[in-house]
């Protein structure tokens, strides 16, 4: 643009800004990197100054990346929030993760529930592809790598997105995504499915030994072990002893 001064320049930058702002994709913000150079001398080339407007591009663009990856993943797990797929933990999930984790993985404490709570982000329909099943799958089935390319996109939510990646997988090998067996499936994904498959159950133990054998016999014995030892309060604690009192 001819005969503007850097501070023009700014403006206009600091302006286009703002009405990307305004913009949402399915969740994901719009934003560009900008930048500007000004020819102060008649003999520098033009050649010059594009070099200079692309460092200050480049530059912004390293620093305003991760920014705008972190308020993606922070409005598709609030969309996933309002769609109910991203629930708080219940009392009875709360404490079964943490008999869980204190009796198989004690340092994962927090990241278990943490990946407990986003295993179904995949499923929110902002990352739901409109095309028709590919190979024969299920859009459903792909949503554990939904989520995992999601989380695994911010540094924050890296450990969880390897969580949640292999939990659909299978002990005898015939789960998805890639098919691992036995001790190969991570153990923090292993915890994950017992979980999930109890209170997918309706925490109704019958139900739940009846699918079992999908799942590590290992933590499927810990989870059995310890759901007399579950102290819950109210509803949860009525609910929870007849269930017991239930089994063969």
């Amino acid at each position: 643009m001819p005969r503007t001064a850097a501070v023009t320049a700014q403006h206009i930058m600091a302006q286009i800004k703002r009405n990307l702002q305004k913009e949402n994709i399915c969740g994901a913000e719009v934003s560009a990197s900008l930048g500007y150079g000004i020819k102060r001398r008649q003999e520098e080339a033009f050649s010059d100054i594009i070099r200079l407007a692309d460092k200050m591009m480049y530059s912004q663009k390293l620093v305003e990346g991760m920014e705008m990856k972190r308020r993606t993943v922070a409005n598709i797990i609030k969309a996933a929030i309002e769609e109910g797929i991203v629930t708080p933990l219940t009392e009875a999930e709360e404490q079964v993760l943490n008999q869980l984790s204190a009796a198989l993985c004690k340092e994962s404490g927090t990241l278990l529930k943490e990946g407990y709570r986003l295993r179904n982000i995949g499923l929110c329909t902002l990352l739901q592809s409109p095309s028709a099943n590919a190979g024969g799958r299920t859009r459903n089935s792909r949503h554990t790598e939904n989520g995992y390319r999601l989380l695994s996109s911010v540094d924050e939510y890296r450990g969880v997105a390897g969580c949640i990646l292999h939990y659909t997988e299978h002990w005898d090998g015939s789960g998805w995504p890639v098919g691992l067996s036995g001790r190969d499936i991570p153990l923090l994904s292993r915890v994950i499915a017992v979980a999930d498959a109890y209170f997918t159950a309706g925490r109704d133990v019958a139900v739940f030994q009846q699918r079992s054998a999908c799942y590590s016999p290992e933590i499927v014995a810990v989870l059995l072990e310890i759901l007399p030892r579950l102290q819950l309060s109210g509803e949860e604690e009525i609910s929870m002893t007849q269930q017991m009192r239930e089994e063969p």
